[in-house]
């Protein structure tokens, strides 16, 4: 059975479809992250698409290598030398008990159940890029190919879909695998850990909500902005071409 969530951390139905929305309101990591970072920006980039977003060499290495181990995991294609370090964690996750699998969507609509990843009643969305589960444990792994941070909130909300995904799983071990670095990031949370951390997400999501309603989306200047900011017209930006 799935856990019980108070219904104060439930969504209420306001997040359903209704005619004067034209989609259902719906988060990520990815979202709430940019969202967090500048509301103005996330807005005009990642909701009206106004402005051009092109991949930055990072970005194009960070899906290089998702790609060849995506690829090393579901259809045993050797990996580059540059990834070599990483064959040993791959082969020791195929040599444990349990299904393997790469590139792995869920998500959960507001009542914290599972639906299809692109349903039109998906309240939260995830991506593990391994996942495996054996019986009542499970494990999730994100491959990092930038530069070594602090922090475990999307682990965090990566084992709540899981647990609301797959109701039997009692724990799960999610993990970053920092590619450049070599060095990996490691939680284990139980199905008790599960409502408070959506306890602690929830308030930041209903900030993320409450502008989709009203389309109040402030900037939120920073030191990154005159520089980097591709949102032309936002006062804040410096740039002039």
């Amino acid at each position: 059975m799935t856990a019980a969530v108070p219904c104060s951390w439930r969504l209420s139905t306001c997040h359903r479809l209704r005619p004067s929305m034209p989609k259902p309101f719906a988060w990520s990591y990815s979202a709430l992250s940019a969202f967090e970072t500048c509301p103005r920006q996330y807005h005009e980039m990642r909701v009206l698409k106004r402005w051009p977003d092109p991949p930055g060499e990072a970005q194009q290495f960070g899906k290089l290598c998702h790609t060849y181990l995506e690829n090393r995991i579901n259809a045993g294609i050797e990996l580059p030398v540059f990834l070599r370090h990483v064959e040993p964690v791959v082969a020791r996750l195929e040599s444990s008990p349990g299904a393997l699998q790469a590139e792995y969507k869920y998500a959960l609509d507001a009542q914290l159940q599972p639906v299809e990843f692109f349903a039109p009643t998906a309240w939260v969305r995830a991506v593990g890029d391994v996942v495996k589960i054996h019986e009542d444990r499970g494990f999730a792994m994100d491959w990092k190919s930038g530069k070594y941070r602090e922090g475990d909130d999307q682990l965090r909300l990566q084992s709540n879909v899981m647990f609301g995904t797959y109701p039997h799983l009692q724990r799960i071990s999610v993990m970053y695998v920092w590619l450049k670095d070599k060095r990996a990031t490691t939680r284990v949370f139980d199905r008790a850990d599960v409502p408070a951390t959506w306890q602690a997400f929830l308030p930041r999501v209903q900030r993320m909500e409450h502008a989709a309603k009203t389309g109040d989306y402030p900037p939120k200047p920073s030191g990154l902005c005159r520089k980097y900011c591709r949102v032309k017209t936002c006062e804040f930006n410096g740039s002039q071409s």
